[in-house]
């Protein structure tokens, strides 16, 4: 012992040996302390436990009760449990407090507890920052006194039994005048009822925290509570701003999709920018609406930048219109068309596009977002880069809320254009995030997805490809920016059945209808035969210039892309003969009406043409014009590179007599083609005469196939790529229906004319667009709050284009038939998800049906007939390229698409298929912990637990059997715990591998086997959430269980040893990690067999564990 008079918790003595040398049996107390642990009690046990009674009195206004709600959140200071923020200078560092007692500090606790209960009074001043000193006085039993006073708080660390860094100054009173002074102080102190109050019984209720037995779902939270405290305290001030929750939209959200809302608003307000990706017909449309309305009520103004398809759908929540059941929101939204961008003249509305004020928003919505993945150009700007130019940059303040339910096409790095219009391509905006580089981290991402690729498909899992993604920046990428989540990520989080949840898909029914009824006729794969042998040179003059003039064309019109890629006009013109020879092929398997239409128009082209070169007088234009366009698809189906370079027009003298050769010879098999197919009309159409057949089924019998669908549900919608396929079967099918099915049809397109037999008397709108769509869904479209709406009979059969293959509620139907098979499935899903929806409770499709109308019964064959065709286009791109590296990753990747794709297709013969749980596809959804945050700012919302004063490692016990929630992680969990571990000292090396650094999530088998490591928290959350929500008290039978076998928690030693091998875990991985990056956290590094147990204890601290029985 030092005899010095100075006790500073280090070379002059601690002052906890002061009390241990001093306190006797019997003894009396005093002892005045900003703070007190249950640590520093255990380490003065044997002594604290013999005395005959104490006098502790807080010197901060402790357990106060505070009236102000919102002020209660700021009351963040445990006075009980210090360690962590006491002798620091950061708040977030602790020394000494062993991972091993905070396993025992509920038995400590309770020790104390029934000690503080038998001998101690407890009191606290009641006026903040009024008294700053400590002061420790003794009188033993004998009437002697011993006092000291100075800086050190009645802690583990204040009294010197840790390893602080910082130095205490406490002084021994050796004068008995000063001892009897300091002790006539106190107790005047003590007495005096307008400075202090008595707050044992709050400390008592406090300390029970310690060994109370806590609910699965308690600890559920108060495990995200600690992961996401940041952003908490970023979004705490915005959860009384919510005037946008009065509004008619946010009260028409499921729960999943108001957290998609809240969330979706966070990283607006932080990265300027937010990706929803929400898989098909999980409301992306209604959750935009519900972000415009929060920043309409701010007074902030908001642009919609929509394909032209779904532009109907936008523009009608901002209309002063019946049909509007959004109208009392008084949505005053701009609406444009993606083609708007970089265009001049007249907009839809009237309003001239050239003097659009296109800067002025301060929100731009953009759906369908996919469509501006790219940025590749050349001189001529791109809608992406105009858009980026004008819109996001120049201006305001812009952020960008994008929709698509597939911002991934075959490239991870298609999101780095999604992305930069948040960041206003700043590489370098999330370096406060620990993501130096946007686009490194992006290309590291695509190496790694590249190589899996490449992995034989047996050995090929996804769960693999998210480990080796986890030791890159991306997933806090991708959890920056994006929200998005699958069906069944929404049925294991959310509790959607008492509301309606999802209907239950019926097996989908495959048709394979013959041309001609009277099945003599040509077969499908003789007529592909035919059109593969076609030239099409009347699309390629540009490869028929004569040799002396190809120099002069060449330099004139070839086009060099991004400095590096060069895209001649004869590259163009082959990708366009293969794109029309698919065309050709996809209008045939839509109808043979429409492939009559095709030829007929080609043929009378080519005759003209062969007319032009006979007279030598006139030019050939060398483009594709708008009457091609208007035969494919859909608008994004269009490769911008089409359109790349300038329109040009050569002399007919320029080109060699061979190109009227060719175009001769294509003339010939076009006659022999239409010759036979013009034989087929509607009479002879097997196809049409298949659609009557299930129609019939469906309308008079609830029936497809002779299976029942559901009672009373005769609706059905019928898809096709072709307007004019559309409008073929509408006019084929209207009679049939009035006078045969005695039911309404309609017909919605995207150009050209809705129509609709069902004409009620007064509705002058009978044929528009909406009315169509609310008189076939009424149930859906709120048709019944629409007062010059009629209320009495609606359309039955709905034949559509793909106009409405997107951001529609058509659940009143229960069957959807695509008439036409889209070489991508993914069209196929959002066809079927207008009906396959999350729906409430007067969902009138419990059950829903899909039937597939296929061009042959050889599945294989029709793939590979696409597959011929495509791959030639391929072929013309690797011509095409200018960087051969770069094409052979998209090659690759547009490869495993393609492969991939063709599965999904032949998949789709036998079952409905989610995206997101295809084999061996990856989802979004996979890497953002979204729905935990929003779970935890919800919960403080509503409960206002101020988790910050309560102390860490608590634990609860809870079952690992999920079989009755039939989850697919059933396998995964068995009994274990699952522990969350804070590093004391974060460092930013170790960021990638570990998405919520500082923080550690393992769970860990009984067996000592690391079921899953850090680096996967996300599934271990979905785990937690799994087990423990709606478990709201504690389960009494397995809590008596786990406090028999550990004798109260005394006996923690086979927790302890699954706590040593987690710590173990988190080197191992960590080490790992390192090997690959490069880069090795210091603070992980190898410990020693001597200081091992030290120096993890100075490292980590145990915030939580979840005992799984």
């Amino acid at each position: 012992m030092s005899k010095s008079g100075i006790r500073d918790n280090r070379k002059r003595g601690s002052v906890g040996e002061y009390l241990k040398n001093h306190t006797e049996k019997d003894s009396e107390l005093l002892f005045l302390s900003a703070y007190f642990t249950v640590y520093a009690y255990e380490q003065l046990k044997g002594k604290l436990n013999a005395i005959k009674s104490m006098k502790f009195l807080f010197g901060e206004p402790t357990f106060i009760k505070q009236k102000n709600i919102l002020e209660s959140r700021n009351f963040n200071i445990n006075p009980l449990d210090m360690e962590k923020r006491e002798n620091s200078t950061n708040d977030n560092v602790a020394y000494g407090i062993s991972l091993d007692a905070r396993l025992r500090q509920s038995a400590i606790s309770k020790d104390c507890v029934e000690w503080i209960k038998e001998k101690v009074e407890v009191k606290s001043l009641v006026k903040p920052n009024f008294l700053h000193g400590k002061l420790y006085h003794i009188t033993q039993s004998n009437g002697r006194e011993y006092s000291i006073m100075g800086s050190s708080n009645f802690t583990y660390n204040g009294l010197g039994f840790g390893d602080s860094k910082n130095i205490e100054l406490n002084l021994v009173t050796d004068s008995n005048r000063d001892i009897s002074d300091l002790k006539d102080w106190f107790l005047e102190l003590w007495n005096d009822k307008q400075l202090t109050v008595d707050v044992k019984e709050d400390v008592i209720e406090f300390l029970e925290q310690y060994y109370k037995e806590n609910s699965p779902e308690f600890l559920y939270y108060f495990t995200l509570y600690h992961l996401f405290k940041d952003y908490l305290d970023e979004n705490i001030s915005d959860l009384f701003n919510e005037d946008y929750k009065e509004s008619k939209i946010w009260n028409m959200l499921f729960d999943f999709q108001k957290n998609a809302v809240q969330s979706a608003l966070n990283k607006l307000k932080k990265y300027n920018g937010c990706i929803i990706a929400d898989s098909v017909g999980l409301g992306k449309t209604f959750e935009a609406l519900a972000i415009i309305k929060y920043y309409e009520l701010v007074g902030k103004k908001v642009l919609v930048l929509c394909p032209k398809k779904l532009s109907e759908n936008w523009r009608l929540f901002t209309e002063h219109d019946e049909r509007n059941f959004l109208r009392s929101d008084g949505f005053r939204y701009a609406v444009r068309y993606h083609t708007d961008l970089a265009r001049e003249g007249k907009h839809v509305d009237g309003s001239n596009l050239g003097t659009f004020t296109w800067e002025d928003f301060d929100l731009v919505v953009i759906d369908e977002s996919h469509n501006f993945r790219n940025n590749r150009s050349s001189k001529k700007i791109t809608r992406y880069e105009w858009l980026f130019e004008n819109v996001i940059k120049k201006g305001r303040k812009t952020q960008v809320l994008m929709l698509s339910a597939t911002p991934v096409n075959n490239r991870l790095t298609d999101l780095r254009n999604q992305i930069s219009l948040a960041t206003k391509g700043d590489i370098e905006a999330l370096k406060e995030e620990g993501i130096k580089n946007i686009d490194t981290t992006l290309r590291e991402a695509q190496k790694i997805f590249n190589d899996w690729t490449k992995t034989p498909e047996k050995n090929r899992k996804v769960k693999k490809l998210i480990e080796e993604l986890s030791n890159t920046d991306f997933i806090r990428l991708l959890d920056s920016f994006t929200i998005a989540r699958s069906r069944k990520h929404i049925r294991e989080h959310f509790d959607i059945a008492s509301v309606g949840g999802f209907p239950e898909r019926l097996k989908p029914l495959s048709v394979f209808p013959k041309i001609d009824v009277h099945e003599g006729f040509i077969t499908y794969e003789e007529i592909n035969d035919m059109l593969d042998g076609l030239n099409l040179a009347i699309l390629s003059p540009f490869a028929y210039l004569k040799e002396e003039v190809k120099k002069e064309y060449h330099e004139k019109y070839d086009t060099v892309i991004k400095g590096k890629r060069q895209f001649t006009q004869e590259d163009r013109e082959s990708h366009l003969i293969g794109m029309m020879k698919v065309n050709y092929l996809k209008r045939l398997e839509s109808s043979i009406h429409s492939f009559n239409l095709s030829i007929s128009r080609l043929k009378e082209k080519i005759e003209m043409m062969i007319n032009l070169y006979d007279s030598q007088f006139e030019y050939v234009d060398s483009v594709l014009d708008e009457s091609e366009i208007n035969y494919l698809e859909t608008e994004d189906d269009i490769d911008e590179e089409l359109f790349i370079g300038k329109k040009i027009r050569i002399p007919v003298t320029d080109i060699d007599v061979h190109w009227k050769n060719k175009l001769q010879e294509d003339l010939v098999i076009l006659n022999q083609l239409y010759s036979k197919t013009k034989m087929i009309d509607a009479d002879r159409d097997n196809k049409l005469f298949k659609l009557k057949q299930i129609l019939r089924g469906k309308v008079k019998h609830n029936q497809i196939d002779g299976e029942v669908i559901n009672k009373d549900n005769k609706k059905v919608i019928v898809f096709t790529a072709y307007s004019d396929t559309a409008d073929y079967i509408y006019e084929s099918l209207k009679g049939y229906c009035m006078n045969d099915l005695n039911v309404h049809i309609g017909l919605v397109v995207g150009s050209g004319s809705c129509k609709a037999t069902f004409k009620p008397p007064n509705l002058k709108s009978w044929n528009e667009f909406n009315t169509i769509l609310t008189n076939f869904s009424p149930v859906s479209k709120y048709r019944s709050s629409m007062g010059n709406m009629p209320q009495k009979g609606e359309i039955e059969i709905l034949i559509a284009t793909d106009c409405i293959s997107e951001g529609q509620n058509l659940q009143d139907c229960d069957c959807v038939i695509n008439y036409d098979i889209h070489w991508n499935p993914v069209k196929l899903l959002q066809r079927f998800g207008r009906i396959d929806r999350i729906s409430g409770s007067e969902r009138k499709n419990q059950n829903v049906k899909l039937v597939n109308f296929w061009a042959t019964d050889d599945l294989n064959k029709y793939i590979k007939l696409n597959e011929r065709v495509r791959t030639r286009m391929t072929i013309v791109d690797i011509t095409a390229t200018g960087d051969e590296g770069d094409f052979l990753d998209e090659q690759q990747a547009e490869k495993y698409t393609m492969n991939f794709r063709e599965k999904q297709l032949l998949r789709m013969k036998e079952e409905i298929l989610d995206i997101e749980d295809l084999y061996q596809n990856v989802s979004l959804t996979e890497f953002n912990f979204n729905d935990f945050r929003m779970d935890i700012l919800n919960y403080i919302k509503s409960e206002f637990n101020s988790f910050d004063s309560l102390p860490l490692g608590l634990y609860a016990v809870c079952p690992s059997n999920l079989k009755e929630k039939g989850n697919t992680l059933n396998g995964l969990i068995k009994p274990g715990i699952i522990f969350c571990i804070k590093r004391k000292v974060s460092e930013n090396t170790n960021r990638k591998s570990n998405p919520i650094e500082p923080y550690y999530l393992l769970y860990i088998h009984n067996s000592g086997n690391i079921a899953v490591g850090f680096s996967n928290a996300k599934e271990i959350l979905s785990i937690y959430r799994l087990l423990c929500l709606h478990r709201t008290e504690p389960i009494e039978e397995l809590c008596k269980l786990f406090n028999n076998l550990t004798n109260n928690c005394s006996d923690m030693g086979q927790i302890s040893k699954l706590l040593d091998a987690v710590i173990s875990g988190i080197r191992e991985e960590a080490k790992k990690t390192s090997q690959k990056t490069l880069r090795f956290d210091r603070s992980l590094k190898s410990f020693t067999s001597e200081n091992r147990k030290k120096d993890t204890d100075d490292i980590f601290e145990l915030v939580s564990f979840l005992i799984l029985s």
